[in-house]
């Protein structure tokens, strides 16, 4: 009897417990199985409850499923803050590593949540504080079979869903993804868990791409970030649940953003080949955001700039026209941050000038001046020389030149960009020619003339200004005159054609008569209009002409040309060296205050011997000195002798034959160390060279000299003998003009500190004439104010009277 009676007192002990905690508290369900909150009784109404549903998978371990609990009605606890739940929580375990830090979930829902877990066992706990009426949760679960699983979730067969970290919950390496890596927060497409920190590393082994994340139409983002948020808009302020972004792999790598909300993220490109996505969910909070899917890839980066130099958060580029003579600025096309500044410095050499065309510049429809592009017509940010300042409405014409070699572009950014299309620019520059050069006939083209007396020789170009083939046709004439007694000899180092209007078919590239209406050509033309040349393919080596006469002609006519003819930098190239060579004796007479002589320029095949000639001539009253750098004469007096004579007497002054450098040959009051006396003739010599050896070669140079003590001159410039003066005109002109004997390797009239001194003289004067200038300008002003006061007083006074 005594044992009946305390089996019945356990039972009923263990009934009143159940009716106390609820039915169908702390199971353990196998199988697809509808739960819920346990029924509310008389004896647990106002009571705390703890349940625990504990969800084992019944799935072969080789192939798991996918737990789905389907959550159709909750109402429980208050969240507090971004940590707790208040009065009331429900946990959800679905891994081992979870245990203890599953977070809270709290809150109500209105329609149906579903839960996603790839894991064998799920403990579901259910806990309140106060169990009422207004404490409940409804919920279904199911074991579905993998493939089952990606047929009612299709979110679930994503091609790279990367792989996932030994010892981590959701951290997940995504490298090299073939087409798109699909990034998705842990249980999509279902609401992500509490309390979890996930960390999506995206690898592309290459150096030439970028990675792009967000953007697409088909992606989906929903990530509660802030207390009482409605609506579809990304936050940038997320104090609860969020993802960031890093630009690179490292510890310090650069953030890119913060974001949470609901829509679509923003497009961003990174700088770099590989990124972090961080996302974390806080420990307490409510399931009714689905998560996130990203699709993320990459896009090749632009080809690299020289000069290019990027110093965070601002951008540098330097391009300078002897390393690079066309190029492309682009606007960045990657993230960048407030408050990010970009230059680019464009230097040419003297006499260039830059050419820009906008090929495209996209700002965003009604944004505001936040982003600006400006232009300055100097080597740096000079407001004084802006050109334009462009954003919102405000576009810059499709081309701009420069006046000067320098141009200065800068970018300036104050609220940056996830992906640069904001602010989208691309331009065109080129290293151009405009300044009209002394070869350059006016009123032309692009016709060109070089003459013998400005210049000797030089190098030519025939299409300096490559800005001439934006014109459909051009025609230019390029013209060489030389004296009588010379000839122009032309070397041809580089022509090049557009490759597809060439001639074709030919061993030579030479053109003929018929070929000229047809085909892009240069002719060469002597001085009787005869043809020397013609070429309408590229030139493979340097070609030489010498002309019959002393002129020589170029015409160049190129037909049908594309409008972007002018950026085709190895096409369209005409260089060469031309070189008026003197024939026989040259000029007789040569005159001025310092000059040179070279005999010869050109060594006649035919001419077997010489007999020439110069008279040398300086100002009256002064004397000649003669310098030989180099002479080149038989060894023989009796077949080559070079004499230098009185213009008088045509007494012989000195006789050279043989091998010489640096010779000197003074006057003879100099020679005598005495002071010239009045009427002296020593400012006219006579030179003659007699030779009947062909190769003959020397080097002259004369100087006008005065003599320190004539009393009929005044010494511009004592040279360091202390005898003889030159004129202050060939001070600092590049030729050491006094008397070198005894002071070779010494600078003399080109010292540095003379030239330092001549040029600080001619900037003083510059400085006063300025000074003088401003002085006498507010002088005038302040007699205008003066005056006018003084009418202003009479006036009045007379009106005074009047009244």
């Amino acid at each position: 009897m005594s044992l009946y009676c305390y089996v019945l007192s356990l039972l009923l002990l263990l009934g009143a417990s159940e009716l106390a905690s609820g039915k169908g508290c702390n199971k353990t369900i196998r199988t697809t199985r509808a739960i819920q909150s346990p029924r509310l009784t008389r004896l647990n109404r106002n009571q705390p409850m703890t349940c625990f549903y504990k969800f084992v998978s019944y799935a072969d371990p080789n192939n798991p499923g996918v737990f789905e609990i389907t959550f159709r009605s909750l109402h429980i606890g208050r969240q507090v803050n971004n940590s707790f739940c208040r009065k009331g929580y429900l946990q959800i375990e679905d891994d081992r590593l979870r245990e203890g830090h599953a977070g809270y979930i709290c809150g109500r829902i209105r329609k149906s949540r579903i839960y996603l877990a790839h894991s064998e066992v799920v403990t579901l706990m259910f806990h309140t504080e106060r169990y009422t009426r207004h404490t409940f949760f409804k919920a279904h679960s199911s074991m579905l079979p993998a493939q089952f699983a990606k047929e009612r979730h299709k979110e679930l067969a994503v091609k790279n869903p990367g792989k996932l970290l030994l010892g981590t919950y959701c951290d997940r390496l995504f490298f090299n993804c073939d087409g798109l890596c699909d990034v998705t927060s842990p249980g999509y497409p279902g609401f992500y868990p509490r309390n979890v920190t996930c960390r999506y590393e995206i690898v592309f082994n290459t150096t030439d791409a970028r990675v792009t994340i967000g953007g697409h139409y088909y992606d989906k983002f929903d990530v509660w970030g802030t207390k009482g948020f409605r609506g579809n808009r990304i936050l940038n302020y997320c104090p609860y649940d969020f993802i960031r972004v890093f630009d690179g792999e490292e510890q310090d790598s650069p953030m890119i953003g913060t974001f949470c909300g609901r829509g679509i993220l923003p497009r961003i490109v990174s700088r770099n080949p590989r990124i972090i996505v961080d996302f974390v969910s806080s420990p307490a909070g409510s399931m009714i955001s689905d998560g996130f899917y990203l699709s993320v890839g990459k896009e090749r980066r632009l080809p690299g700039r020289p000069g290019q130099e990027i110093v965070n958060p601002s951008c540098q580029w330097k391009f300078i026209s002897t390393q690079v003579s066309q190029g492309y600025l682009y606007s960045l096309r990657h993230w960048y941050p407030p408050r990010t500044r970009c230059t680019y410095k464009l230097s040419g050499r003297p006499g260039e000038k830059l050419w820009v065309h906008f090929i495209s510049f996209n700002v965003l429809r009604g944004s505001q001046c936040r982003n600006v592009l400006r232009i300055f017509n100097s080597s740096w940010q000079n407001q004084s020389a802006l050109m334009g300042e462009y954003c919102g409405k405000n576009r810059p014409n499709e081309t701009l030149l420069s006046s000067s070699e320098n141009l200065f572009i800068e970018f300036e950014s104050m609220e940056g960009s996830f992906d640069g299309s904001q602010f989208e620019y691309s331009v065109y520059f080129m290293f151009v020619n405009t300044t009209p050069a002394e070869s350059r006939v006016p009123n032309t083209l692009c016709d060109q003339l070089f003459n013998s007396e400005l210049v000797s020789s030089g190098h030519f170009h025939v299409l300096p200004n490559r800005l001439v083939l934006r014109n459909s046709e051009v025609q230019c004439r390029i013209q060489f005159i030389g004296k009588p007694s010379e000839r122009v000899r032309l070397t041809l180092q580089e022509v090049r054609f557009n490759p597809l209007r060439q001639c074709i078919g030919i061993k030579e590239p030479i053109c003929t008569q018929s070929d000229f209406e047809l085909t892009d050509h240069l002719s060469v033309f002597d001085s009787d209009g005869s043809q020397l040349g013609c070429f309408c393919a590229d030139l493979s080596r340097d070609f030489q002409m010498v002309s019959g006469g002393s002129k020589l002609s170029m015409e160049l006519k190129l037909y049908q040309l594309h409008y972007l003819a002018h950026r085709m930098d190895k096409s369209f190239v005409f260089t060469g060296h031309y070189q008026f060579l003197q024939v026989g004796c040259g000029e007789f007479s040569q005159k001025g205050i310092q000059g040179e002589l070279n005999f010869p320029l050109e060594s006649s095949e035919t001419q077997k011997g010489f007999h020439c000639r110069w008279k040398i001539e300086t100002s009256p009253g002064s004397s000649v000195m003669i310098k030989l750098p180099h002479v080149a004469l038989s060894s023989n007096c009796n077949l080559t002798s070079l004499k230098l004579f009185t213009a008088v007497e045509l007494n012989i002054l000195h006789e050279l034959c043989g091998n010489h450098t640096n010779i000197e040959l003074f006057p003879p009051t100099w020679q005598k160390k005495k002071i010239p006396s009045s009427g002296r003739n020593e400012n006219v010599v006579i030179l003659e060279l007699v030779s009947s050896f062909k190769y003959v070669q020397f080097q002259l140079l004369w100087t006008e000299l005065w003599h320190h003590k004539d009393p009929e001159h005044h010494c511009d410039h004592l040279c360091p003998d202390n005898m003889s003066c030159i004129s202050k005109s060939l001070l600092c002109n590049g030729v050491i003009n006094c008397p070198e004997t005894n002071f070779y390797g010494n600078p003399l009239d080109e010292a540095p500190s003379l030239c330092r001194q001549k040029n600080y003289i001619i900037q003083s004067i510059l400085g006063v004439s300025a000074v003088s200038i401003i002085l006498l300008t507010v002088s005038c002003l302040v007699m205008y104010v003066w005056h006018r006061k003084t009418l202003t007083s009479k006036d009045t006074f007379t009106n005074c009277n009047n009244n």
